[in-house]
This record gives C-alpha cells, structure tokens and sequence, in this order.
C-alpha cells in the first residue's frame, strides 16, 4: 500500500509540475527587473490592478522597444496567428484542415503588398517598427513559449517590420468588406432577382448599373464558385476572424459650449468581433514629458485610440466602399487578360504549401479571387485602393505628438487604411474626419461586378485627401458617428453598404436630452 501511496504521490508531483511548465511559468512576469538591449535609459512598466500596463520611458525609441516586449509576452500566440492568417500560412502550425484557407488567403497577396509598404517606409516609420520588433524578439528569445507554442511544437519565427504592416493590411482588408456584399448582389440578380426586389434590401440601384449581357453565364460560374469557397474558408478560420458579423462602432464629441466643464467630452465605443484575447490591448505611455494613453493592437506600434493630454481621438468604421470585383477574361496559355485599353499582364506568383507549389495571379486592377486554368478562361478580380503602399505608422505617430484639431488634421492625410471616421477633440473643439484612400470612380457605384474590359467601370486613381467627408467646429456642438452615412465634400457616392442610421439618431436624441453633459 505504501508503494502504491508512493506511486500516487510521485504521479502527482509530475502533472503538477507539467501543469506549471505548460500554464504557469510562460506567463507574463509583472515584477523584477529584466535585462532588454537596445534600449537608451531604463524604462519603467507599472500596471495597475487590472494589469493594464504604464510604460515610463525617456525617448520614443524606448517607448516602442518596451511595447513590442510586453506585447510580446502578454499576446504571444495572438501574434503569431494573426500575421499567418494575413499571409496564408496556418496550415504550417495547424496541419492540412487549414490549407484550403491558406490557398485562399494567400490569393490576396497581403504579404506582398505589405513588404511594398515596408519599402516605401521613411526613416522614422522605420526606426519606430524596428524598435518595435527588437522588443518583440528580445521577449521571444529569453521568456519560455506560451503553452500554445509547446502544445503545437514549434517556436514563433522572429517578429519582422512587415509583420506589422501586414497586420495593418488584415485588418484592413477585412473592415473594408464591401467585396463580400457586391459578390451576394451580383448572385442574387444573376438567380433572377429583380432590380425592384433589390429595393427591399434598401437598395435603389442606379440606371447606369454595369449590364453583364453576354458573359451572364460565365460570371454566374465565377461568382458560384468564389461563395463556395470563400463560405468554406470563413468556416475554417478562427471564432473572430469571420468578417461577415454584423458589428457597429459609435464615437461622440460634445464641444464646451455643452459640456459642464466648458471643455468638449469624446466618448468612443469601438467594436471588433468578439475574440479571446481581444483585438484590444489598453496601456499608458509616459514618454518625453507627454502621456499616451489608449487602445493598442499587439503587433503594432502606437496607440490607435486614446488620448494624449491635448488632443483625443476615437474611432468607427467608415463602411465607405473602396473594393471592386471585377471580370475578366484570360488568356492562360499567354498570361494576358482583357482591359480597357486591350490585352494586359497577368502577373504570377509561385507559392509552395504542404510540399506543393501552385500559383496565385495579379491583374492591373487586383489579385485574382477566383480564376486558374483548369477553370477556363473566366476569374474575377479584386480592387482594393489599401492595396498601394502609405504611411500608416507616420500617420498614427503624428496623432499621439498632435496638440490641436489642425495638428490631427495633418497627420491623417497620411491615413490610407483602413478607412475610418475619426471623432476628435482638443481643448477648444470637435470635429469629425474621414482618414483613408478613396477610389474615384469613372461610372458606377460599386453595386456588383463590373467587366474589366469596359472602361466605364474602371477606377480613375483615388480622391485627394481634402475631398473626404469632414466637419470641423459643427454649429450643433455635438458630432455622432455610428456607421451610418456620411457624405463627401464633392458629391461622389460613396457606399451602399452603410449601417441603418438608427442609432446615429437614439445617440443624438439622448444628447439633445439636457443642454450640458459630465463625463459621467
């Protein structure tokens, strides 16, 4: 009996040792000191009772060093998966259930816009991410694997700049959206729904829609063929990675004339699917003098809501329409397909995945969605203005070093994606701007897919910053943004896929309710 206590007891100790090597000892350390290169002078991380963290640094360099390590240790595997899902490389760590989404993910070609972006990059942008991903590869390399890492066996691969860029481009890609709405239209009139029962769906279709005539049937292949497969890979990816949820931000801003402080108040309600752990990461950052306090995105450096002392911003999703599909007609053996002008390039690009290589393909309009040669001479494509290279990062770090509404106002010129409305607030007053590139189009609106031979539907580049919908100083001293439709400063339509404007107008009324508000 004693031996079997032995047994029992030795038995015990090993699982509670295992228990601890797996779940307790990779866990963030929130005490002590720690030994991080690179960095200029010490930095301090306080975190409160919630574990919210507070980073006191003496430069930004160290600032961004010091982030990219407590990312790293307290969002690891949330890291790792989001930049493979962006690239197309979970079937690498999750085994062959997920290379169907691989192959569809990689036809975006996320991973090689975003190394476009890294080398259009300016030396600050570039001195803010690298920092960012020493922090990163420091915590990496000297902490113990998260026990995801050790359940599934393998180590994450050093965090690289245009990791971060190509988180940017997910993200992006996905509150866009709008691609998945215009390809559900072109299938139901290709079913034979009327314009008229379109209307039901609150949709007024233009006279000048693009007439599908004879290639009716060869889009209604295409079209089959990319539901199918896109409806299959939103079933392969992670709870909270499906962008069809129906989501809805709000932000709000009252200015000192209705405030009781005399100074404008800014609320913001931004919504992501819900996930564990959250798209969300708070933390304060105490840097130069200067105090940045908001929401951040592990992954990324900066913070992309909050506050700094003078200016405050939040943010919605502007649901403004800056994808197109397209139809095109290939010619595979000769790698040209039909554009406006005549025959264009269709470029391609070789991928290996679970030992075998395939290839994705890029017209001048976008990536390839559906089409390859085994399918005949029909695909359609996918325009997307956050394809081309910006500033993203030039432009966040210019909102947390802004003082002023006109200070923000500069800095987002440099915005391109994703499109957002921005509700900001300085100590004199409010104003609502839209941040991101938007396609000018030639004809059209975006309502379903367009021949890619047909110039008419053809995008004529984007429109300049200053044409984007903006209000600054409204006379009404209160500012709402719930999704709902804004409209530009020349007239162009925009979208048809803006949320219903209800609750716009409930956020109003209850504003309207009394004639100055607390922060309460």
């Amino acid at each position: 009996m004693s031996r079997l206590f032995a047994w029992a007891g030795a038995g015990l100790c090993a699982l509670t040792a295992a228990l601890y090597a797996h779940y307790r000892r990779p866990l963030p350390r929130t005490r002590g000191r720690l030994e991080l290169a690179g960095l200029r002078q010490p930095v301090e991380v306080a975190r409160d009772a919630r574990g919210i963290p507070t980073l006191r640094a003496s430069c930004w360099a160290d600032a961004w060093r010091a982030l990219g390590w407590v990312h790293a240790q307290d969002r690891p595997f949330q890291m790792d998966l989001q930049r493979r899902i962006a690239a197309g490389r979970l079937s690498e760590v999750l085994g062959t259930r997920t290379l169907r989404a691989d192959r569809f993910l990689r036809r975006h070609d996320l991973q090689q816009a975003a190394g476009a972006e890294w080398n259009e990059a300016d030396a600050h942008e570039r001195a803010m991410l690298t920092a960012y991903a020493e922090g990163v590869n420091a915590c990496w390399k000297s902490q113990p694997r998260a026990s995801e890492f050790v359940w599934l066996g393998y180590r994450p691969e050093n965090w690289t700049p245009v990791d971060s860029f190509l988180w940017v481009k997910g993200m992006a890609h996905d509150l866009a959206s709008n691609w998945e709405h215009e390809l559900i239209r072109t299938w139901l009139l290709l079913q034979g729904v009327g314009l008229q029962q379109l209307a039901l769906l609150s949709l007024h279709p233009p006279a000048g829609m693009p007439e599908l005539g004879p290639a009716s049937s060869q889009t209604r292949d295409s079209v089959r063929q990319l539901l199918s497969e896109y409806q299959a890979v939103r079933d392969l990816l992670p709870e909270g990675f499906d962008p069809g949820h129906p989501l809805g931000s709000n932000a709000w801003a009252v200015d000192g004339r209705r405030s009781t402080s005399g100074y404008p108040l800014l609320a913001n309600d931004p919504h992501l699917a819900m996930k564990v752990p959250d798209f969300w990461y708070q933390v304060g950052l105490q840097v130069e003098g200067r105090t940045l306090m908001g929401a951040s995105m592990p992954g990324l450096p900066g913070v992309i809501l909050g506050q700094n002392g003078d200016l405050a911003w939040g943010v919605t999703n502007a649901y403004i329409d800056v994808q197109d599909l397209f139809l095109e007609q290939v010619d595979w053996q000769r790698q040209l397909v039909m554009g406006p002008a005549g025959p264009e390039e269709l470029q391609v690009r070789s991928h290996w995945l679970a030992g075998k290589a395939y290839n994705t393909y890029l017209t001048a309009r976008g990536p390839l969605l559906s089409g390859c040669p085994d399918q005949g001479p029909w695909g359609l494509s996918l325009a997307w203005s956050g394809r081309a290279p910006g500033h993203f990062f030039r432009a966040l770090d210019g909102l947390h070093r802004a003082t002023s509404l006109e200070d923000a106002r500069r800095a987002l010129a440099d915005w391109h994606l994703p499109v957002l409305n921005f509700i900001l607030a300085d100590r004199q007053g409010i104003a609502h701007q839209v941040g991101g590139r938007l396609p000018r189009r030639r004809d059209g609106s975006g309502l379903v897919v367009a021949p890619a031979w047909e110039g008419t539907w053809a995008w004529n580049g984007c429109l300049s910053y200053q044409e984007n919908p903006a209000t600054y100083g409204p006379e009404s001293g209160l500012l709402v943004s719930a999704n709902h439709s804004v409209q530009a400063n020349h007239g162009q339509f925009l979208s048809w896929d803006f949320n219903p404007g209800f609750r716009a107008e409930r956020i109003e009324e209850m504003l309207a309710e009394q004639p100055r508000h607390s922060l309460e």
